[in-house]
């Protein structure tokens, strides 16, 4: 797998590069398989009709987030063997709740609080990315820190039965990819083009670079 990175300023240059590499891509065939990876669906539509106002031939182009592209790769195993469904924003909140509930620790006070239960969810996203050795780093700063880190865990080990969220999934599709038991499904993408690529986390990285 070789990996080519090519630097364009945003707005229309991007979208006549991205044309072009599709059209270096598909090498004369117009039905082959070229997936475009976007940041957003909006940003997918908006290309995808810039494209094809330009006759530049989207035929067989998939435009895809990287979460759907972790879905194609590993969303039936999570489902079918491993019997997990996608986690919520509603079931994280009552989880994050139904934790809280049970041992607030320095949220004592502010529990009930639905701030306190909103900023909870957060950190419980932004953890979700650290290290076991991240996280005992962080929690080492303060015992605010500790009781943060200590929740979002007990969180994590109430949901991670019976659901899965962007890491579970970007872990399991990359772990998919390297063992080849999805090598059906990435032939039918074809070549993949990582368009204008924003903030991406460490498991997405893993997934696609």
């Amino acid at each position: 797998m070789s990996i080519q990175v090519i630097c364009t300023p945003y707005g229309p240059p991007a979208t006549v590069r991205l044309g072009e590499q599709i059209a270096v891509l598909k090498n004369g065939d117009p039905l082959a398989p070229v997936t475009v990876v976007v940041p957003t669906n909006i940003a997918g539509l908006a290309t995808r009709r810039v494209l094809g106002a330009r006759n530049q031939g989207i035929a067989a182009v998939n435009f895809l987030k990287l979460f759907d592209l972790a879905e194609r790769l590993a969303g039936r195993q999570m489902a079918v063997e491993l019997k997990r469904k996608p986690l919520s924003d509603p079931v994280l909140s009552a989880t994050v709740r139904s934790v809280l509930n049970a041992d607030p620790g320095l949220f004592r006070a502010s529990a009930h609080h639905p701030a306190t239960q909103q900023a909870l969810v957060r950190s419980y996203r932004d953890l979700r990315e650290l290290t076991a050795e991240q996280l005992n780093t962080l929690a080492s700063q303060s015992q605010r820190a500790a009781d943060v880190v200590r929740i979002c865990g007990q969180v994590r080990d109430r949901l991670e039965s019976k659901w899965y969220d962007g890491q579970n999934l970007n872990e399991l599709a990359t772990s998919a990819v390297g063992s080849g038991s999805v090598s059906d499904i990435v032939r039918e993408f074809g070549p993949v083009i990582i368009h204008l690529p924003q903030r991406v986390t460490s498991s997405q990285g893993l997934m696609v670079f």
